[in-house]
């Protein structure tokens, strides 16, 4: 997708954005935002989970604390920043009031960055790349950014006005993106489901156009070619148990592909630690 250029730009010490519109600021983040380090229990702040999503009411299949009184308060308006899946674009702006694990970072606006404005940008791939750089770790999966390294990333700052016409031209392009990967979505849904029907029915009902049909199949299977015959699963297939080898990969069994070595789909648990 092209854009409109700016009619001038001007470059910024930030490698990272290299160069902004002429009339755009930069501002470090902590002169945008300072951190909300209020402890709460959750039976007075209701748990939230930091997401790919964005922030939402803590789901049943996350990681869980088990340090119910010792988690961070979020009020609406805030932005969370899952630290150690930001990578992953768990982070957004929360519209919930409550309280989310320790790892995360709660970020409270100081009024010169608009709140939508500011979704967008942490949200942004090449933010996230930045907050993962200014990190620390052992591996990616323990890897965190803590605010102290965090206020010094320095981000863009358009005017005001300009702020909120970028967020009301995003909302309309994310919103006509999502609408038309719904749709994308449904036909694969319908693919997927013609291929299982042509499948069940070519296993069970064969490919031929032979009329000649028996009606004895067991009743789940209703009725099978004439020169079939049926069999039970113990006739054909023996349950193996086998000690398991270290030295061969790990596998996943899912039922979008099968049995593989790859890792499981993040949407099938759509994310991090509340």
């Amino acid at each position: 997708m092209s854009l409109a250029s700016y009619p001038t730009y001007q470059r910024v010490p930030a490698e990272w954005i290299g160069q902004v519109p002429s009339g755009w600021q930069v501002r470090r983040i902590g002169q945008l935002f300072e951190q909300r380090n209020e402890k709460v229990s959750d039976k007075d702040y209701p748990p939230l989970s930091v997401t790919k999503k964005g922030v939402v009411p803590q789901m049943q299949h996350v990681a869980k604390t088990d340090d119910n009184d010792n988690r961070k308060l979020v009020l609406a308006g805030d932005f969370v920043i899952n630290s150690r899946s930001d990578r992953k674009g768990s982070s957004g702006l929360s519209n919930l009031d409550g309280s989310v694990s320790l790892i995360n970072t709660v970020l409270r606006p100081k009024g010169e960055i608009i709140l939508e404005f500011a979704h967008y940008l942490l949200r942004s791939y090449a933010f996230q790349e930045e907050f993962y750089r200014m990190g620390n770790g052992l591996v990616a999966d323990l890897w965190t950014t803590n605010f102290g390294a965090m206020k010094v990333i320095s981000v863009p700052l358009p005017p005001r006005g300009e702020q909120q016409q970028i967020v009301a031209y995003l909302d309309a392009e994310t919103t006509q993106i999502d609408m038309l990967i719904d749709r994308k979505r449904r036909f694969i849904e319908l693919l997927t489901e013609k291929a299982l029907a042509i499948a069940a029915h070519a296993v069970t009902k064969g490919i031929s156009r032979c009329n000649d049909i028996a009606a004895d199949a067991p009743a789940w299977l209703g009725q099978v070619p004439s020169n079939w015959r049926t069999a039970r699963i113990a006739e054909l297939f023996q349950e193996i148990v086998r000690p398991a080898d270290p030295n061969l990969p790990v596998l996943a069994v899912s039922i979008h592909d099968g049995v593989s070595d790859k890792e499981l789909s993040v949407a099938a648990f759509e994310d991090d630690e509340g």
